[in-house]
């Protein structure tokens, strides 16, 4: 079929691109385009607020444990301590009602000094008598007589001087039991029974065990010192004595991996940016579980939630540049060794700075940085923030092991509708469906960061690769990647996300062209990245297609500079078209002739039903020529070509307009024929 040219943009063109019309079609003719209709909900991407878990000490005391029984021991000669009192209760006649019971064996006062008492020579069994026995004299030997001699024909002298000893005896035992009942709360704090066995244990500084200082402060005339000092140990079984010492709770400390709430991290109130600073900064962020939006030599921009934000204060130097976490229209410029960097301050709010790089909000999106790249400043753009919670998925299954039908059965139509539908709302007016992904409107990095976030929820790794146009507006391409045992041999998935209308770039909703195609390639990642894959794949969303091509070109002298062993790219091009119904083309040279074959046989053998026109045309123009100039294998799959429908780059070409049939079958296809390239 003869060629037709016409041109792809509108002024700020930088080259053409000619499509070849369809079989039966001639001159401007096209096929009338079906109605339109409404699209889906936009994704949510709410920020996760998170809680910090603090322990705390909590105040106990100990009870001497029997080393034997495991169990509570009382001292000899007292009255067990009551645990739910801190202080012992006794009453005031507590000593002579000790002297009544005694027994005539050796007693043991409380304290480390002690008295003996004795029963009257004489007494039946050396019993003392009790205080209801009285006084008598008649011959029976009673106990006051015997102490004062009264009763043997002895002085008044005599008498008056046992009486004057043993009120001083009493005395001083009286006043003894009471400095010991006055003083019982702190000599319990300090004093550890003797022979007791003390737990060797940590002291952490600064925790407060009941009250007092860490250590034993022992007082004069306290027992016997311990001989070795109580310490506390972190993280574990705190209990003073043991688990089943009841009433005596153990100290609650901070246990191993706990780490205390950073006062930044109080400012921090869902995910917010920081600046981090540090030695040996990739293996912290790794260790702290953090993706930075920006890294440079021993410093990063990280968005982060505030159990992050402490993990790092903990380890490195940090400051709290906002609370927020949109890096939409934020760039990093590094200035050059001797150069002046008040050159940066007409393109925005300088937010944040260290060493040579400025952290800037730039004025207008994409940024235009002609005059700062001329002067040697680079610039990058800065990442979004990560997702908010992370696939646990740790056991993959291999993917050799999944069936076809299983593959198949895991497309999602809702979330191609859902995709085709946020992508078409890139950039657009509050209240707006349509909006642009033009490459000198916002709306295109808002798709950028759409496909970057939404690939990073699969758990990919995903970066971009940032190119200059030949104004000087500064683009990314959006990579991922799902990583393979085999590096040798790596496949890609490539679609462009820029999008155009001829008339007015302002309102470019670009659904089929190429909203489709991303529908397609991010299921296909999805779907991939629960699997173990024999070679890894790249998911590769291109940029700056519709005005040159300049996306794709970049995206593959990259990966030959890097050394990507890549083996071929399947490029997806507007293949929503209702109106097409299963009619498809693939278009290859001869060197990718084998990915074209391999689709055709893929669509046979599984009965997918798809109508293939094979083409090996050079005036079929798309990114997949820019791929196969950098001598990289590539095949273009696509449902239109250029000038083959009057809905593609206008305003009309929105997602009421997509069969998402059309979308579900293309992935089947492109889905089964990259299996058996990766499993």
């Amino acid at each position: 079929m003869p060629p037709k040219s016409q041109d792809d943009h509108q002024d700020n063109t930088v080259s053409r691109r000619t499509y070849s019309a369809k079989p039966g079609d001639s001159g401007e003719n096209a096929k009338p385009s079906p109605s339109e209709g409404g699209g889906g909900d936009r994704t949510d991407f709410g920020a996760f607020v998170s809680r910090s878990v603090r322990s705390s000490a909590d105040r106990f005391k100990g009870v001497a444990q029997d080393a034997d029984a495991g169990g509570p021991t009382e001292q000899q000669g007292t009255t067990p301590l009551p645990r739910s009192s801190p202080r012992r209760e006794r009453p005031s006649r507590y000593w002579r009602d000790s002297l009544r019971e005694n027994t005539g064996e050796d007693v043991t006062a409380a304290g480390p000094s002690n008295r003996r008492f004795v029963g009257r020579p004489g007494d039946e069994g050396g019993r003392v008598p009790s205080a209801g026995d009285g006084g008598d004299d008649g011959g029976n030997g009673a106990w006051w007589q015997g102490l004062t001699g009264s009763g043997a024909g002895n002085g008044p002298g005599r008498s008056l001087l046992a009486l004057v000893i043993v009120g001083v005896l009493v005395l001083l035992l009286l006043i003894f039991l009471l400095t010991r009942l006055l003083g019982g709360d702190d000599q319990q704090q300090v004093d550890e029974p003797v022979n007791t066995p003390v737990p060797t244990q940590e002291i952490v500084p600064g925790v407060d065990i009941g009250g007092t200082p860490a250590g034993p402060t022992p007082t004069e005339g306290s027992v016997e010192e311990p001989t070795e000092t109580s310490e506390i140990r972190r993280g574990g079984d705190n209990q003073l004595g043991g688990e089943d010492q009841e009433g005596t709770p153990g100290a609650q400390v901070e246990e191993d991996g706990d780490v205390a709430e950073s006062p930044l991290a109080r400012e921090c109130s869902g995910q917010c940016l920081i600046r981090v600073q540090a030695d040996n900064l990739s293996r912290l962020m790794e260790e702290t579980g953090n993706r930075p939006s920006f890294a440079g030599d021993e410093i990063a921009w990280v968005v982060a939630t505030p159990e992050q934000v402490s993990l790092l204060d903990a380890d490195a130097e940090i400051e709290l540049v906002q609370d927020e976490r949109e890096t939409l229209d934020l760039y990093v410029v590094t200035v050059p060794e001797g150069e002046d960097p008040a050159l940066v301050n007409g393109y925005g709010d300088i937010i944040d700075e260290s060493g040579p790089y400025r952290l800037i909000e730039f004025d207008e999106i994409p940024a235009r940085v002609a005059t700062l790249a001329n002067s040697g400043y680079n610039v990058t753009k800065v990442a979004p923030a990560p997702p908010t919670e992370e696939d646990g998925n740790d056991e993959l299954p291999p993917l050799s092991d999944a069936s076809a039908d299983s593959l198949m059965g895991q497309v999602s139509s809702s979330n191609i509708t859902e995709i085709i539908a946020d992508l078409q709302r890139s950039g657009a007016p509050d209240g707006s469906n349509l909006g642009t992904r033009y490459y000198t409107y916002p709306g295109n990095q808002i798709a950028a960061d759409y496909l970057y976030r939404q690939l990073e929820s699969y758990g990919l790794k995903v970066w971009y690769e940032d190119f200059l146009t030949p104004e000087g507006i500064l683009l990314v391409n959006v990579v991922a990647e799902v990583p393979g045992e085999d590096d040798s041999s790596v496949y890609a998935v490539m679609s462009h996300f820029d999008s155009i209308n001829n008339s007015d770039p302002s309102i470019a909703p670009g659904a089929d062209d190429n909203s489709s195609g991303m529908a397609v390639n991010l299921e296909i990642a999805r779907i991939l990245a629960n699997y173990e894959l024999e070679h890894p794949v790249r998911f590769i969303f291109v940029n700056a297609e519709e005005v040159g091509i300049l996306g794709a070109n970049v995206w593959a002298r990259t990966a030959n500079t890097e050394g990507v062993e890549v083996k071929g790219v399947f490029n997806i091009d507007s293949v929503g078209a209702e109106r097409q119904g299963r009619y498809m083309i693939i278009n290859s040279d001869a060197g990718s002739r084998w990915m074209k074959n391999l689709l055709i046989e893929t669509n046979d053998a599984y009965g997918l039903g798809q109508i293939i026109q094979s083409e090996e045309s050079t005036e079929i123009v798309a990114d997949d020529n820019m791929v196969r100039d950098q001598g990289i294998d590539a095949v273009m799959i696509a449902r239109e070509l250029y000038g083959w429908t009057p809905i593609h780059h206008s305003v009309d070409d929105v997602a009421g307009k997509v069969s998402i049939d059309n979308v579900q079958s293309m992935t089947y296809l492109v889905l089964l024929s990259l299996v058996q390239l990766v499993q």
